[in-house]
């Protein structure tokens, strides 16, 4: 798909919605499959979905 989820971790965790978005953030399915595979044990799809939250709230307003 393309998704760089490290990418959209430190944009979810800086809260920078806007860049997520562009960067196709709600394109990921949640499989979890990032964060099984990470080395560093980061909590990659949490922070997926807190930027993907931020997102829909964003539209909501």
């Amino acid at each position: 798909m393309g998704l760089e989820p490290y990418r959209l971790l430190l944009m979810s965790k800086k809260g920078n919605s806007q860049r997520a978005k562009e960067e196709h953030i709600l394109d990921c399915i949640e499989c979890g499959s990032c964060s099984f595979v990470c080395p560093s044990n980061r909590p990659i799809l949490d922070y997926i979905r807190l930027g993907k939250t931020q997102i829909r709230k964003e539209k909501k307003v």
